[in-house]
């Protein structure tokens, strides 16, 4: 099956003076992006940045080719997207794949990475995302709350475990060598707390702790 793939690039640095959006964040442009319907090879363009295949013709023999260029804010430092690296398979893929990285490390800095239990161990995983130009923003939340399925706005409320500290403790300690600030975008330390129920105290209490052990990471949440 062929896909129309239609993308605005926002023109963020180059890794390591690549082409790939920069794990550094600074923005550059403009950016021009070539979309094609060669069903061979993707078509190029003259100073084109970046080529993208897309469906424009059911006829094989039909090549056709549009270039955009935008330029980036200059206030943009990161750009990226949800569910990217994260154990989930898009169910609409022909294949099972869980790590969509290489599919958006071209054009963004910054993607998310989800830890599940204090266990596991992200070097490889932040070597790997490193190594394509983006940092990943950390989602955490599951070392510090899990779903009750009772009473909330969205009717899946997060309580926060008893042992937290511990199970926070564990975690750092197992990737003490990883958990450099260099490496890492944000934490993603809850998404949506107003909206499944978590009272401001838990969220405060958590943040005071992050930001104890590493004040130079951010920390990244939706209210809702």
């Amino acid at each position: 099956m062929r896909h129309l793939i239609f993308c605005v690039v926002i023109g963020l640095a180059a890794c390591g003076g690549g082409g790939g959006g920069g794990s550094t964040g600074g923005a550059v442009g403009p950016t021009n992006i070539v979309a094609s319907s060669n069903t061979e090879a993707p078509g190029t363009a003259p100073n084109a940045d970046i080529v993208l295949p897309a469906e424009v013709s059911n006829s094989p023999s039909t090549t056709s080719t549009a270039t955009i260029t935008t330029s980036a804010p200059s206030h943009l430092k990161y750009f990226g997207f949800y569910l990217v690296n994260t154990g989930i398979d898009d169910p609409t893929n022909s294949v099972v794949k869980t790590n969509y990285t290489d599919d958006v490390s071209f054009f963004t800095n910054l993607n998310q990475y989800s830890v599940y239990d204090p266990a596991q161990t992200i070097g490889k995983d932040l070597d790997a995302m490193v190594a394509a130009c983006t940092k990943p923003f950390m989602s955490i939340s599951a070392i510090f709350w899990y779903r009750t399925y009772s009473n909330a706005p969205s009717g899946n409320r997060y309580a926060l475990y008893a042992d937290w500290k511990a199970r926070w403790a564990a975690f750092k300690l197992k990737n003490q060598a990883a958990s450099n600030p260099s490496r890492i975008g944000a934490f993603y330390m809850l998404d949506e707390p107003l909206w499944n129920g978590v009272p401001f105290a838990d969220v405060n209490a958590v943040s005071l702790t992050l930001k104890a052990d590493y004040p130079a990471i951010p920390i990244l949440m939706v209210e809702a």
